[in-house]
C-alpha cells in the first residue's frame, strides 16, 4: 500500500504536466503547416469545355470568405454555373 501512493502521485503529476503542456504551451508554438488544408479542386459547375485539367486549381479547403482568404495569403475567386461559388485560390 505504501508503494502505491507514490506511484499514483507520479501518474497524477505526469497527467497534470501533459495537460498543462498541450493546453497552453503547444498552442503557442509556431507551425509551418497552412491554416487550412490545400486541396485540388474542380472549379467549374456548368459548361466545362476542354480537358478537366483546365479547371483544376489548388484551393484552401473550407475558406469561402474574401477577407479570411486575403488574411491567409490566398486569392479570392468566384465562379458561377449551377450556383455561385466562392473559393480561395492558393497563390
Amino acid at each position: 500500500m505504501s508503494k502505491l501512493i507514490p506511484l499514483i502521485a507520479g501518474i497524477l503529476i505526469l497527467a497534470l504536466g501533459y495537460f498543462i503542456y498541450y493546453s497552453f504551451l503547444a498552442k503557442q508554438q509556431p507551425t509551418d503547416s497552412p491554416p487550412f488544408p490545400i486541396v485540388d479542386y474542380f472549379a467549374c459547375s456548368d459548361n466545362c469545355p476542354g480537358p478537366k485539367e483546365k479547371y483544376m486549381v489548388k484551393i484552401y479547403q473550407g475558406v469561402t470568405d474574401k477577407d479570411e482568404c486575403l488574411k491567409i495569403g490566398g486569392e479570392p475567386y468566384t465562379y458561377t454555373g449551377w450556383g455561385t461559388f466562392n473559393i480561395c485560390l492558393v497563390k
